[in-house]
């Protein structure tokens, strides 16, 4: 009775001894160190300021609307220099320096004339950006406010119509479509400019359009 007994303990205590064998074996598995997943850097997601803004360059073809301006001038080269704020907002801000020449020519002014024409103009933009991964399409309306001076230059005598400069007042409004790939930007707009106060050529219209190209940075 008593080696029974004494078998039993025994078995009794490698019972309890073996029992947490395989738990810690399998826990031992499982938690087993394994090196961290390394961290993925996101590309570039469109411009820092999240609102977009551009800085950009630009020139394109211009010429009068009105019968008698655009029977005294030749279609002319226009040149801008554009800052524009929120090109991802529907609703952004534009101002601008614009300048555009053209050959003139009238009954006694001098052949080698040239109308000259600069200013500056501020605009409210509505855009519809769609960005993708590092680029965006976004379609644009602009209209605003402005202000032209014309100069006619290289002219030695003027015996004509034409006054020398006229100051005119301006209501660009227009169209176009900007694109962007990381920070470069570029855009294609049409451009009409209502014209009024102006006495360049006696009452002539001086309504033009302009049809132009900006490349720029987007930030």
């Amino acid at each position: 009775m008593f080696c029974k007994a004494r078998m039993a303990k025994v078995w009794g205590l490698a019972a309890f001894l073996g029992s947490p064998l395989p738990a810690l074996a399998q826990y031992t598995y499982t938690e087993r160190y394994t090196e961290p997943t390394p961290e993925v850097r996101k590309g570039r997601r469109g411009p820092a300021t999240g609102y977009g803004s551009q800085i950009a360059l630009g020139g394109g073809v211009m010429n009068f609307t009105g019968g008698t301006a655009q029977g005294m001038t030749d279609p002319g080269g226009s040149w801008d220099l554009r800052l524009v704020w929120g090109t991802r907002s529907i609703v952004g801000l534009e101002g601008a320096y614009i300048g555009s020449a053209q050959r003139i020519s009238a009954s006694g002014l001098d052949l080698n004339a040239a109308l000259l024409g600069t200013g500056v103009e501020g605009t409210l933009r509505i855009n519809a950006p769609m960005p993708y991964r590092d680029s965006m399409i976004a379609p644009f309306a602009v209209g605003g406010l402005g202000w032209t001076r014309f100069d006619v230059i290289n002219n030695d005598f003027n015996t004509s119509v034409v006054n020398e400069k006229d100051h005119v007042m301006t209501v660009p409004v227009g169209a176009g479509l900007a694109v962007s790939y990381r920070g470069f930007m570029v855009d294609g707009r049409f451009t009409y400019r209502f014209v009024y106060r102006e006495d360049l050529i006696g009452n002539a219209d001086l309504n033009n359009w302009i049809v132009s190209a900006n490349i720029g940075s987007e930030f």
